[in-house]
């Protein structure tokens, strides 16, 4: 008996030939696929489609659509704007002041640091420079006043040195004034009488309290004061009041 061949083509009742169904499935299935993908695709689409028209027509209805609805707020906004009394009272800064106000404490603490600094440096200062004065100009000059430091210039007196081993004691005089002065201390070998001296010290009362002696002959003063050695060269030695 002859076996069916699959690409065999099958004889039907009315004697036409057609193609065996195993081929025409393949057929079938291939324009099956093609046509569900275009179908899908189409439909996805069109989903799409009456989604966002759906979305246009619910944002259009909800500004357009619903005029009583625009109407009766606008109504309303301008019977509430009719009503309300107008606000012309100015507005409240306090809050941009405080963010905008200086730090006056920091301000002042700060000026008084500087203040009492220059009072410090100036006393300082003016405590520290000796000024130079001959006798006959304290309590005279400008800066040659009691309680501050100076640098007195005269001629020791004869007959005033008076040393017990720990003060000397003398007096010295320039222009016919006189002023007493004690020294701590050994003035040294130079120092004598009838020879112009600078000694260094506080006026306190009358007594000139001396801390340093320089003779003017001596080569430190020369070497320093040239001009004041030879203003004093013609001072003589008078005795002691």
């Amino acid at each position: 008996m002859p076996r069916w061949r699959p690409d065999a083509r099958r004889r039907t009742p009315d004697g036409r030939s057609g193609l065996h169904r195993g081929e025409l499935r393949g057929h079938l299935r291939c324009d099956r696929g093609v046509r569900r993908v275009r179908g899908s695709s189409f439909a996805s689409r069109r989903t799409r489609r009456a989604a966002q028209r759906e979305t246009l027509d619910m944002t259009n209805g909800d500004m357009t659509d619903d005029p009583q609805r625009i109407g009766s707020s606008d109504d309303e906004g301008s019977q509430a704007s009719s009503s309300a009394p107008l606000d012309l009272s100015p507005r409240s800064t306090t809050g941009s002041a405080s963010r905008r106000r200086r730090p006056w404490g920091a301000i002042v603490v700060l000026a008084v640091v500087v203040v009492a600094g220059f009072v410090v440096i100036t006393k300082f200062l003016t405590s520290a420079v000796d000024y130079y004065c001959n006798v006959d100009e304290i309590g005279h000059k400008d800066g040659c006043e009691a309680g501050r430091r100076l640098r007195v210039q005269g001629v020791v007196q004869k007959d005033s040195i008076a040393d017990d081993g720990t003060v000397t004691t003398f007096d010295i005089a320039f222009n016919g004034e006189t002023v007493s002065v004690r020294y701590e201390g050994d003035p040294g070998g130079i120092f004598k009488e009838c020879i112009p001296v600078v000694v260094h010290g506080v006026l306190n009362g009358d007594t000139f309290m001396g801390d340093r002696i320089e003779v003017k002959h001596s080569n430190e003063y020369e070497a320093a004061n040239p001009d004041r050695v030879s203003k004093s060269e013609g001072t003589e030695c008078s005795p002691s009041a």
